[in-house]
């Protein structure tokens, strides 16, 4: 069991981020993280943002794939839409875990439109957006 540091960044360049708080237990080769990041700047980003920082490297075989939806959020630039009933709520977001290394996505969900499963942009997020999730996975 430990902590780990969440880093945030679009096509390598970093955002830069106030909190980055992750911890993990591993007991044989399976990983439970949670995680809560705050950003301070997207640093004038504006590409799909990808997500680092897994203390161990995921499981290489299709099975090692895992995912979750995001228990927090608060101060982000999400769309929202429209669920049919009059009322407008903003689209969740996933976590998924990227096979054979210590990368993870992050992915819109829910939205009917063309946005459901698309990597969220920078300027999707905003300076001083939080999230938490909390996931487990397989390692080799």
């Amino acid at each position: 069991e430990g902590t780990f540091n969440v880093a945030l960044d679009v096509g390598g360049n970093a955002l830069s981020l106030l909190r980055q708080q992750g911890r993990y237990v591993k007991i044989g080769t399976l990983v439970h993280v949670q995680a809560w990041v705050t950003i301070s700047s997207l640093n004038s980003q504006t590409g799909s943002v990808g997500m680092s920082g897994l203390p161990y490297a995921a499981s290489s075989p299709d099975s090692g794939y895992t995912s979750t939806n995001t228990g927090y959020s608060v101060n982000l630039a999400l769309p929202v839409h429209d669920s049919g009933d009059n009322a407008s709520y903003s689209a969740s977001f996933s976590v998924s875990v990227d096979k054979n290394g210590t990368t993870m996505f992050i992915r819109r969900q829910g939205d009917n439109g063309g946005g459901q499963d698309q990597q969220i942009a920078a300027t999707q997020l905003s300076a001083d957006g939080s999230f938490m999730f909390q996931f487990a996975y397989t390692t080799n």
